[in-house]
C-alpha cells in the first residue's frame, strides 16, 4: 500500500491500536498495514466455509508480525460459530514477494 494508506484506510482495516502494538518491527507502517489487511484476507478465504456468512476486517485482530521468521499471530474478536469463539487464536505465514508480501493462514476442523 501506499505510505499514506495507514491514514486514509488504517479504521477500515484494524482495530483501535492494532498498528501501534505492531510497532518495533522492520517494516513501515504501510508495508504493516498491507500485512494486516492480507492476513485478514488470508483469514476470511481459510474460514469461510466454516461459518458461512460475511465477517470483516474488525472480526479479527493479528497480535504479532515477525517478517524475518515469516510468521505471524492473532485472534478473533468476535464469535464466527460455536467452534470459533471470541479469543480463537490463529497463526500463518508472512513473506515478502516481489516488493509485496503474501500471507497464508491454514484452519482444519
Amino acid at each position: 500500500m501506499k505510505p499514506d494508506a495507514p491514514q486514509r484506510l488504517g479504521d477500515h482495516i484494524t482495530l483501535m491500536g492494532e498498528l501501534e502494538d505492531l510497532e518495533g518491527s522492520e517494516l513501515s507502517p504501510s508495508e504493516m498495514l498491507t500485512v494486516v489487511f492480507s492476513a485478514k484476507e488470508s483469514l476470511f478465504k481459510a474460514l469461510y466455509g466454516a461459518v458461512g456468512r460475511y465477517f470483516g476486517f474488525q472480526d479479527a485482530r493479528i497480535t504479532h508480525v515477525d517478517i524475518e521468521a515469516g510468521t505471524l499471530e492473532g485472534q478473533l474478536e468476535a464469535t464466527l460459530t460455536n467452534e470459533l469463539t471470541m479469543g480463537f487464536r490463529f497463526s500463518g505465514r508472512v513473506e515478502r514477494v516481489d516488493g509485496g508480501v503474501v500471507t497464508g493462514i491454514a484452519w482444519e476442523r
